[in-house]
């Protein structure tokens, strides 16, 4: 073993340029040179790739990693690649000779790692070619797409243990599995585990979901109209990379066009477009080109971007799960970033409307969750924290929920006359009646559609005669997320649920939070209401080396400007090339040598054989401007 973690230091070292390991790499790692399965839940930006890439340079033969996206494998192998490493992808994008090229790498010895998509490991061809190989090592990515429970199931994971049983017929032995991803409940952890049937002495290494550098925000923006000026009002005069997820299509179009029409670097994304345009958006967005997308969830898993400062979703999602992955894609490189979530009652309605004709029992269990997070008057980050199964002691402090100071509204009666409308409904007429006709009656509206079908007859008309229709509506749609109402049916009817039914016995309070005001009077008061500034590293370091933040910012600025050529000039994210933290680091430590250079943050020996002269040039330059 102390062969081994010298030898994972060294990689560590002279391939990526790091001096430690993170919190739980060292340990998986460790798990997979032993020749154990593992399990790693690890939140994004953790470094999962690493506890990977590693063993694979470490071990014998041929590590296979299953991953589910073109996009997401080809940034992996141009990240591999330029850290000296040679891998390779195999996808349904490539030419026959391409694959052909692979395939001679591979028998050559030249190819270490390659990415395949589960759909490959059906191919009959494909296991014959890859049982000729020692291949030691198995790698499954975004392994929650292998459960049912989970948020993103792919049915093409599930062919994976058949792949791993043939081939391990074929070659003599089984190789060692590992299973990483960023979102799973205890659930989807037992389901990888069994679907994959690891190995009964596997090891399982399960980090904090938490993402200390992300702003969790819930607001409630009245109609379309006030959602595109709040998020105008986010996105600032010269917004930072920034993904708007919408649900349809149809909204992702409208939201993108009108962002243009304001003068933004938008553009949008979704499945109905052709895969050309596609990969041509994504690449804009993924190079800088394109400051804001608008993508339906579509725009997933293969978003490698680590400098995108917010992700805002126009609506809610069907589970906490999707919410919280889509929201992770911000922030990745571990800087301050955004998410915020607009919710809304006709939000609420829609998609309880949608699960109940599906009669999906798991579906509903995963929406009454994501509508738990926009109702709670809790700390949002511990809202998500404890749905994975995770302990919290105490508020996050820093969540629009912990810095909010708005006062909260015992709605108990207003609750109660609501319950009773939908019962009397029910019970005078035989049938139920949708959100807008329950509001009419308890406002005692004089409609023509209410008065001819003697709605004014139940005792509950006109008992909140005080109330606006739109006032009642939201106290509805706030029963209907709270779980005392359900919406039924293709007509989105409301009936009452047990715990309405309860309601009426043990009267428990009930109350709302009211979400701060926007517009004129938030932006009198400041964004994110004087949120203040927390050190990242205090939660986030997670035995990460720290970095300083004493640089000069011109000289930062001339390093990105060169990374910039350097990208162009190879076609690839500047990101690519270095990240910011080692740019960072390059500005505060100003090398001047081939040997100071290799001593930076996130620089290993390749890239210090690459871009050591190009770069210590614009050092040397600022430094002699500057004396």
């Amino acid at each position: 073993m102390e062969s081994s973690m010298q030898a994972k230091e060294q990689i560590l070292k002279d391939v990526y340029g790091y001096t430690s390991f993170r919190q739980g790499q060292a340990e998986i790692i460790d798990t997979i040179i032993e020749g154990r399965d593992v399990l790693a839940i690890m939140p994004t930006s953790a470094g999962k790739s690493l506890c990977y890439q590693i063993p694979a340079l470490m071990l014998p033969g041929i590590t296979l990693v299953i991953s589910p996206l073109i996009s997401l494998m080809k940034d992996q192998v141009d990240s591999l690649r330029g850290n000296g490493i040679q891998a390779s992808f195999l996808n349904s994008t490539l030419a026959e000779d391409e694959v052909r090229a692979i395939y001679q790498s591979l028998r050559a010895g030249a190819t270490r790692i390659l990415y395949v998509a589960p759909e490959r490991l059906t191919n009959a061809d494909f296991l014959d070619f890859i049982a000729s190989f020692p291949v030691s090592f198995i790698s499954v990515d975004e392994a929650h797409c292998i459960s049912s429970w989970g948020h993103d199931f792919r049915p093409a994971y599930r062919s994976i243990l058949g792949f791993i049983e043939a081939l391990s017929a074929r070659i003599g032995y089984r190789p060692r599995i590992a299973a990483f991803t960023g979102t799973a409940t205890k659930e989807v952890q037992k389901d990888i585990v069994q679907q994959l049937n690891m190995s009964a002495n596997h090891g399982e290494v399960v980090l904090s979901f938490d993402r200390p550098n992300l702003y969790f925000a819930v607001e409630e923006p009245r109609s379309g109209a006030e959602k595109l000026a709040r998020i105008k009002e986010l996105l600032g005069p010269n917004p930072e990379p920034t993904i708007i997820y919408c649900r349809t299509r149809r909204a992702v179009e409208s939201v993108a066009a009108k962002l243009q029409k304001a003068g933004y670097n938008a553009d949008f994304y979704h499945a109905g477009l052709e895969p050309d345009e596609r990969s041509r958006i994504q690449d804009a967005f993924q190079y800088g080109e394109v400051d804001v997308m608008v993508a339906t969830n579509a725009f997933g898993m293969g978003i490698d971007k680590p400098d995108v400062r917010q992700v805002i979703h126009y609506g809610i999602s069907d589970s906490l799960e999707a919410y919280y992955q889509e929201a992770g894609r911000a922030g990745r490189d571990g800087q301050k970033s955004r998410c915020t979530l607009f919710y809304s009652g006709a939000d609420v309605v829609d998609a309880k409307r949608r699960i109940s004709m599906e009669n999906d029992p798991l579906a509903a269990s995963k929406l009454d969750a994501m509508l738990r997070y926009t109702q709670t008057a809790g700390c949002l980050r511990r809202c998500i924290l404890e749905y994975f199964g995770e302990e919290t002691r105490e508020d996050c402090g820093d969540c629009s929920n912990c810095l909010d100071e708005g006062e909260r509204i015992d709605i108990s009666l207003e609750s109660r006359k609501i319950l009773a409308c939908v019962y009397r409904i029910k019970e005078r007429f035989g049938y139920s009646v949708g959100v807008g006709k329950v509001a009419a009656v308890l406002k005692g509206s004089t409609a023509a559609d209410i008065l001819s079908k003697h709605f004014d007859e139940v005792s509950t008309y006109g008992i909140m005669s005080e109330e606006s229709e739109a006032t009642i509506r939201q106290y509805i749609q706030v029963l209907v997320a709270s779980g005392y109402l359900q919406v039924s049916g293709e007509y989105a009817v409301l009936e009452l649920t047990p715990r309405g039914y309860e309601q009426f016995s043990v009267r428990a309070p009930i109350k709302i939070r009211k979400r701060p005001e926007r517009g004129a009077a938030a932006a009198s008061r400041g964004e994110h209401r004087e949120r203040p500034e927390r050190s990242i590293g205090a939660r986030a370091k997670s035995g990460a080396e720290e970095l300083t933040s004493d640089y000069p910012e011109s000289l930062y600025d001339a390093l990105r400007a060169k990374r910039l050529e350097a990208a162009r000039e190879v076609g690839r994210p500047a990101f690519m090339i270095f990240s910011d933290k080692t740019l960072q680091d390059m500005a505060a430590r100003q090398p001047l040598t081939e040997a100071e250079f290799s001593e930076v943050y996130g620089v290993g020996a390749q890239k210090t054989k690459q871009y050591a002269a190009a770069f210590t040039a614009v050092v040397a330059e600022w430094k002699h401007e500057n004396e």
